[in-house]
C-alpha cells in the first residue's frame, strides 16, 4: 500500500446551494462520519462570510495520491448534489504544522 498523504480542499458552495445543502446534509454528515472514523478524513468545517452565513467547506484527506484525494471529494453527496462549485474548489497536499514546539 501506499504512503497516505494529506490533501486539503477548499470547496466553496454555488451561491443557490442551499436548499441542495439541505436534502444532501444528512447523507454527506454520514460519509463524513464514517471517513473520520477511518482515519480518512482528518479535518472538515464550515467556511464562513463576514456576517457568518456558511459559504462553503474546507476538508482534509489522507489519501495515496492528489487524483485519490480528488475521488474522495467528488463521492461527496455535495459534490454530487451541486453544493460544491467544481470550477472554485482547490485541492492540494498540505502538511499539518505542529504548533507550539
Amino acid at each position: 500500500m501506499s504512503e497516505l498523504k494529506s490533501y486539503l480542499c477548499y470547496a466553496p458552495y454555488f451561491p443557490d446551494a442551499i436548499p441542495r445543502r439541505e436534502l444532501a446534509g444528512p447523507a454527506h454528515k454520514s460519509l463524513v462520519a464514517e471517513r473520520a472514523a477511518a482515519g480518512i478524513m482528518t479535518l472538515g468545517g464550515a467556511l464562513l462570510d463576514e456576517q457568518g452565513n456558511v459559504i462553503g467547506n474546507c476538508l482534509a484527506v489522507r489519501a495515496p495520491s492528489l487524483a485519490e484525494a480528488k475521488k474522495l471529494f467528488e463521492a461527496d453527496p455535495y459534490y454530487q448534489s451541486g453544493v460544491w462549485d467544481p470550477s472554485q474548489m482547490r485541492v492540494t497536499e498540505w502538511r499539518q504544522a505542529k504548533l507550539g514546539q
